[in-house]
């Protein structure tokens, strides 16, 4: 079994001309406080943090990052900033095996999307809520639709 958190980043400030670079906004400070407050209570634990490039996320993920136990490497991914189901799906088939558990930081609509074709059912992302899915595969490689259930969200 394979472990999958996906994390949409927190809220961030209004739509600029450069999409990329935009930050947080105080509202957004505080969503990815009070997410990494419940992830250090749940005690949560992965191989690697992959994040997109983007500043939100970059931002969310270095809010989160010390609430996961053991030693994690954080992988910023360009790939992740704009990125559909399709590559979403490939991007996950390509991890690393040595990898069990994963982390991705990344942007709706694709969060949303990812885990609904993951899980065979509807799976809506606000900002700053993390989704944990088991997958039923023991390869990265075997990733397919349906083959995993949601365990929880957080916050709650």
């Amino acid at each position: 079994m394979k472990k999958l958190y996906l994390l949409r980043h927190a809220d961030a400030k209004p739509n600029s001309t450069d999409d990329i670079a935009r930050q947080l906004s105080k509202t957004g400070h505080k969503e990815a406080a009070t997410l990494a407050n419940a992830m250090l209570h749940k005690k949560i634990s992965c191989d690697v943090i992959f994040c997109s490039s983007a500043a939100r996320a970059c931002q969310t993920c270095d809010a989160v990052a010390s609430s996961v136990t053991g030693e994690i490497s954080i992988q910023k991914k360009e790939e992740l900033y704009y990125i559909d189901l399709n590559k979403a799906m490939k991007f996950v088939k390509n991890i690393n095996e040595s990898y069990e558990s994963v982390l991705i930081v990344s942007h709706n609509p694709t969060m949303s999307d990812l885990a609904t074709q993951l899980t065979g059912s509807e799976i809506h992302f606000t900002t700053g809520i993390l989704k944990y899915l088991e997958l039923d595969i023991n390869s990265w490689d075997d990733l397919a639709p349906s083959c995993g259930k949601l365990v929880w969200s957080l916050p709650n």
